[in-house]
């Protein structure tokens, strides 16, 4: 038997040997590389779906909403602070005037308009559109400013739409503006009718009175 140097020990060859470890790379692991393999297939796929959506353009116009005491302001340099219009009707006006633009029979008026403008062939695909929902509107903060939006894929067609938009809500108010002024002129032609009426049947009452009295005087 051979000996061994001091302080060495045999070795026993039946001690059953450990299988060696192997360290994986992070990068090499079974999760990571399922979640990475993922993760590029949704982000490929979302690509792929974005650039396929078609372009959608804007196109805006902003609206000033004034009253009438707004005007009369306008116009008046001495008026004072309290002849203001209060911010709280200012506001119910503005809302107001943002559910006429957004009415569908104003909007119906709009898409003739836009229709008459075209040519032939671009009438035709313009009779297809939902111009409701390519149309829109937002007041601006602390203001009487609206803004009229267009949305859509044809950034040659939005301009006229918010010019044809804008050309028949001012027609529709003129409209609306005329109506009530002749109304009102009206209801003040039949009162002064009525008082002169009345004036008249007081003079003939007070004629007969004199008449019947005797007196001379005027």
């Amino acid at each position: 038997m051979q000996q061994l140097p001091p302080g060495l020990e045999g070795v026993n060859p039946t001690f059953p040997r450990q299988a060696p470890v192997y360290l994986i790379p992070w990068y090499k692991r079974r999760r990571v590389v399922v979640f990475f393999s993922t993760f590029l297939v949704v982000c490929l796929i979302v690509l792929i779906w974005c650039f396929t959506r078609p372009e959608i353009y804007r196109s805006s116009a902003s609206l000033l909403i004034a009253t009438g005491s707004d005007l009369d302001n306008l116009w008046n340099a001495e008026s004072s602070p309290s002849a203001q219009p209060e911010s709280e009707f200012k506001n119910q006006h503005v809302a107001l005037q943002s559910q006429i633009l957004t009415d569908p029979l104003l909007l119906g008026n709009v898409k003739n308009k836009l229709m008459d403008s075209v040519s032939g062939s671009e009438a035709g695909n313009i009779q297809k559109l939902d111009i409701s929902r390519m149309l829109s509107i937002s007041q601006v903060p602390d203001s009487q400013l609206i803004q009229l939006n267009a949305d859509g894929p044809n950034s040659n067609l939005l301009p006229k739409l918010v010019d044809s938009w804008i050309e028949i809500y001012k027609q529709t108010r003129l409209k609306k503006i005329n109506d009530t002024t002749n109304a009102t002129i009206a209801a003040l032609n039949d009162q002064v009718k009525t008082l002169e009426s009345n004036i008249s049947d007081k003079r003939e009452q007070m004629d007969a009175f004199r008449q019947s009295s005797n007196i001379l005087s005027g």
